[in-house]
């Protein structure tokens, strides 16, 4: 009885091994390479010697291979995209650091050509202002026609008062104060036309 039914498995396992044999084989999953696993060592104990061990064998090796060079595909990728990262990272800060560092140097230029002047006795300071490139014009796209085309503009480096015109200031250069608003010296002028500013 027990050669009779280890008769039948056999011819059920011949069976399927043609059905399968039929069939192209997927690349297994890693559930189905298990399965697959266990199903050849049960096959081998069973049948050592008969065609469906060794297809299942080839299955097996096949299948193996494929996972290795799948798995190592994934690590490869993996390595990769963290090394791309870093990359990135160390980029960002080198390019952070250059950013700090002209930062740090073009400071250091406007504070040198930055100077204080004397009118008529009231002192007022000039700051460097350093020269540079930006786009002038509609960027964002809603404004009016004659603020079209973009275009890159440079300014070379100029001075600049670092506060307004103060009333004294005015009165030492002009002679008088037009201002409505008379609370001080250091106060800002105001009424003042564009002829008067020309002046000044």
């Amino acid at each position: 009885m027990a050669a009779l039914l280890r008769c039948l498995l056999l011819l059920g396992w011949l069976a399927a091994g043609a059905t399968a044999q039929a069939q192209p084989d997927p690349t297994l999953a890693r559930g189905e390479l298990a399965t697959a696993q266990a199903q050849y060592r049960v096959a081998q104990r069973n049948a050592p010697n008969s065609p469906r061990v060794v297809r299942l064998k080839e299955r097996l090796d096949t299948a193996l291979e494929d996972r290795r060079l799948k798995d190592e595909a994934e690590a490869k990728g993996k390595r990769e995209a963290e090394e791309k990262a870093e990359k990135a990272r160390l980029a960002k800060i080198k390019s952070d650091a250059d950013e700090k560092a002209e930062k740090a140097r073009l400071a250091k230029e406007a504070q040198a050509r930055t100077y204080t002047e004397t009118v008529g006795g009231v002192s007022f300071t000039m700051v460097y202002v350093v020269g540079g490139s930006f786009p002038m014009g509609d960027t964002f796209g809603d404004g009016d026609e004659n603020e079209r085309p973009v275009h890159e503009v440079t300014l070379d480096g100029y001075h600049l008062a670092e506060t307004e015109v103060t009333q004294a200031l005015w009165r030492a250069v002009m002679g008088s104060d037009p201002s409505h608003f008379k609370n001080g010296d250091q106060c800002p002028v105001e009424q003042v036309s564009w002829d008067d500013a020309q002046a000044f």
